[in-house]
């Protein structure tokens, strides 16, 4: 198998569904498209009438909170795509790694909904756009990745 050889299939899937979380999530996290009302949409980051956009600038703390949950999330999965490159090509016999994908794995997924619930505990009860929809999908992506995660550090790890 050659570069992939000693690294379970656990691993592979969970390396695998992290770069798709990655990129579900990346598509979510910068389009505005979070809510959508006839011609009016709007995301984290902007807000647009048609085909003119306006950046936030000096928005709620809940808007905030929401930029920065879903940023803190970006960056844990963009560190598990990190820490699972490192595990699968120059670290492989690392026991701690697995153990550091997971965490970072279910700690985007507990940023995702966190940003999630503040967005809509602030914003419109309908109308949910289809950026909103794929960051939710991108945190279930990362929270089965998770479990794969953990199903390799368990069937890999010697007992102490």
């Amino acid at each position: 198998m050659g570069l992939y050889e000693g690294i379970s299939k656990f691993a592979l899937v969970s390396a695998i569904l992290t770069a798709v979380g990655f990129l579900v999530h990346l598509i979510g996290y910068g389009a505005p498209y979070w809510f959508e009302s006839g011609i009016h949409h709007s995301g984290i980051w902007k807000t647009c009438s048609g085909s003119r956009c306006v950046d936030f600038v000096g928005s709620g703390s809940n808007q905030e909170a929401v930029e920065a949950f879903e940023t803190l999330a970006f960056l844990a999965i963009l560190g598990a795509l990190i820490v699972i490159g490192l595990k699968l090509t120059v670290m492989k016999e690392k026991k701690i790694l697995p153990i550091v994908i997971f965490i970072l794995q279910f700690a985007s997924v507990g940023l995702i909904v966190l940003g999630v619930i503040i967005y809509c505990n602030e914003g419109p009860t309908s109308s949910y756009g289809f950026a909103f929809f794929f960051v939710i999908i991108a945190s279930t992506i990362m929270l089965v990745a998770g479990v794969f995660g953990v199903l390799d550090w368990r069937c890999t790890s010697s007992p102490a």
